[in-house]
């Protein structure tokens, strides 16, 4: 569950052929609050930062396994 976030997409139009590579990094954790702060950077196939930002979450109490997981498709429009 994300509670808290922060987003900068730096991608004004992507082409057809754009792929990411997504880094994420626990950078807090909050005992007491049960939340951690996640840092994400998505670099494209250039190897440029075109989304970078912050995420508070609820991490799952229980250990959660899995094996595949299919992703949705996701388009990036520039803002207008």
């Amino acid at each position: 569950l994300i509670t808290k976030t922060s987003i900068v997409v730096h991608n004004e139009r992507p082409d057809p052929d754009f792929s990411v590579t997504v880094e994420l990094e626990i950078i807090d954790i909050n005992q007491r609050r049960k939340r951690a702060t996640v840092a994400t950077n998505v670099v494209n196939q250039d190897g440029k930062t075109v989304v970078k930002g912050q995420a508070e979450v609820m991490p799952a109490i229980d250990k959660v396994v899995v094996d595949e997981y299919p992703l949705p498709e996701v388009l990036l429009r520039p803002a207008h």
